[in-house]
């Protein structure tokens, strides 16, 4: 038997000797070790300025068509905080502060309680975040118990 019997994947063998190892998924011309993707390794990928801002004409930058550095923001803002009257600005910026603060310092206590074992430390930093957040309710009610006596007068 002169026939080679092929075994695909494995050697090809024949009259008892090995004569050629057969790869399952051998290509045909192509060159196994080219990447058809590959143009030139040394290419600029961001094609031009690495500095430039891939999204400098992105439509949904500035939603309302300014550029942000006009100072047409900055009097927006002056302007919305001269139209708010102080107590109401300074008791959303207490409650913030403090409703922030709670937050934090008791979920920051919890953490060193339960997976670092420091209850002194814990425990004082859920105690206080507790504090803060009763601080920031009480802020918030005393404002609203007052904002409601003072639409009450002027209906």
């Amino acid at each position: 038997m002169d026939d080679p019997i092929v075994d695909v994947g494995r050697t090809v063998l024949g009259s008892n000797r090995v004569r050629e190892t057969v790869s399952p998924d051998r290509p045909g011309d192509d060159d196994p070790l080219d990447d058809p993707f590959a143009d030139d390794p040394f290419e600029d990928p961001l094609g031009g300025d690495p500095l430039e801002d891939p999204f400098a004409d992105d439509p949904l930058e500035e939603p309302l068509g300014g550029d942000g550095g006009d100072g047409e923001s900055d009097a927006d803002i002056e302007e919305a905080l001269d139209e708010i009257s102080q107590p109401t600005l300074r008791a959303v910026l207490v409650v913030g502060a403090f409703l922030h603060v709670g937050v934090f310092a008791v979920g920051l206590g919890l953490l060193f309680l339960l997976f670092r074992g420091r209850w002194t430390l814990g425990g004082g930093l859920v105690i206080g975040g507790a504090l803060a957040l009763g601080i920031a309710a009480a802020s918030y009610r005393r404002y609203r118990t007052r904002n409601e006596g003072a639409d009450a007068t002027d209906d």
